[in-house]
C-alpha cells in the first residue's frame, strides 16, 4: 500500500509493508539509477519507510544497514542480494 504525502517539500512515497519489489519498480520509473534484485525470495521483503522518489542513494543506504541484503554496484545499476 503506497501513500503519497504532499507538502511544501518534494514528493515522499511512504511505503506500508510494500513488497521491496514494488518499490524497486516506484524507485526505477523516477531514477537514472536503475536498482535490480537478484533474489526473487528478496522482492518479497516488506518495506515500512518514507521517501523522496528523487532520493533513491538514501533508500539504498537503508538497504545497506539492512541484515540480510548486500548492496552491488556496478555503473548506473544496483543490484540487491539477498546474503546470509
Amino acid at each position: 500500500k503506497i501513500h503519497l504525502l504532499r507538502n511544501w517539500q518534494p514528493e515522499l512515497i511512504d511505503f506500508d509493508s510494500t513488497p521491496l519489489s514494488e518499490v524497486v519498480k516506484d524507485f526505477n520509473s523516477a531514477n537514472d539509477l536503475q536498482l535490480q534484485i537478484a533474489d526473487s525470495e528478496l522482492g518479497l521483503m516488506p518495506i515500512v519507510a518514507s521517501f523522496r522518489l528523487a532520493n533513491v542513494k538514501a533508500f539504498v543506504h537503508l538497504l545497506e544497514m539492512t541484515p540480510g541484503i548486500r548492496v552491488e554496484r556496478q555503473g548506473n545499476v544496483i543490484t540487491l542480494h539477498k546474503s546470509d
